[in-house]
């Protein structure tokens, strides 16, 4: 200890104590913002960082800096209002689009099988597209309490984009 008394020009132990507390929580705080397991890439899209770990997709939250796994198998889009029925189906026919719903507000939401190509890929070459407006990728939020008796809500990806969970609190 004397040692870094000396090292550090710190003459007071409990200063030095407080540094060395201070420290080790910073460290905590940075590990519990990382991912576990090995982030094979990190790419952008939207607006949000969106990591591959272990093969599985996620998007962090900008807020909360929270991880929340990206489906890969289902994207939404919105079309430009002068997009007609007949151009909605050849975009949908042209990129083997299955469509599961459609909103009133103007939203599509779409099973896909990808074959090579990631989801971020996928919705980043959907979006250059004339015809589209919007291109969402979902995700799964899990919430920690059941805040709904809804047994399907925690895979409605769209609750937490709306903060529907905060709504329920």
């Amino acid at each position: 200890m004397r040692i870094l008394y000396v090292f550090l020009g710190i003459k007071n132990k409990f200063i030095l104590l407080n540094v060395i507390l201070f420290v080790n929580i910073l460290s905590v705080k940075a590990q519990s913002n990382q991912l576990p397991g090995q982030i094979e890439i990190i790419e952008s899209f939207n607006g949000f960082q969106y990591h591959l770990v272990n093969q599985v997709w996620k998007v962090k939250n900008p807020n909360t800096n929270q991880f929340y796994v990206v489906t890969t198998d289902k994207i939404s889009v919105k079309y430009k209002s002068s997009a007609t029925s007949a151009q909605i189906v050849n975009v949908e026919n042209a990129l083997n689009l299955t469509r599961t719903e459609k909103l009133k507000i103007g939203w599509y939401h779409y099973e896909i099988a990808l074959n090579q190509e990631s989801i971020i890929d996928f919705a980043r070459n959907l979006s250059l597209n004339t015809l589209i407006l919007a291109v969402d990728i979902p995700s799964y939020h899990q919430p920690t309490g059941q805040l709904s008796n809804d047994p399907v809500s925690t895979s409605s990806w769209y609750f937490d984009k709306i903060n529907m969970y905060d709504a329920w609190k």
